[in-house]
């Protein structure tokens, strides 16, 4: 078994608030089951810099396999930009060119 580090979880409506109040957003490639092998999996950064993963109802880990459905999670939650966005590795991920 691999150690991962935990973070404390935050759902996606409550995520959604707490930007509105001046937290960010954080985005990390996983590796993933998908067809393409990763995802974007989604933090939260508080004004205290504390980090907390958000997570679905489930409180699995909320990855994003595609581009579209990224695009759909920042409208979710009220973006207008994402300040940055992590690109996989080609040479790792089946990523089209």
């Amino acid at each position: 078994m691999t150690k991962k580090k935990l973070y404390p979880a935050i759902l996606v409506k409550d995520a959604k608030k707490a930007i509105a109040a001046g937290s960010r957003l954080e985005l990390e490639i996983v590796d993933s089951e998908g067809k393409q092998g990763f995802a974007w999996r989604p933090y939260l950064i508080d004004e205290d810099g504390d980090k907390f993963i958000i997570v679905k109802t489930d409180l699995a880990p909320k990855d994003i396999l595609y581009s579209s459905s990224l695009i759909s999670f920042g409208q979710e939650l009220g973006l207008t930009h994402f300040d940055t966005l992590p690109i996989p590795d080609t040479n790792k991920y089946r990523v089209r060119g």
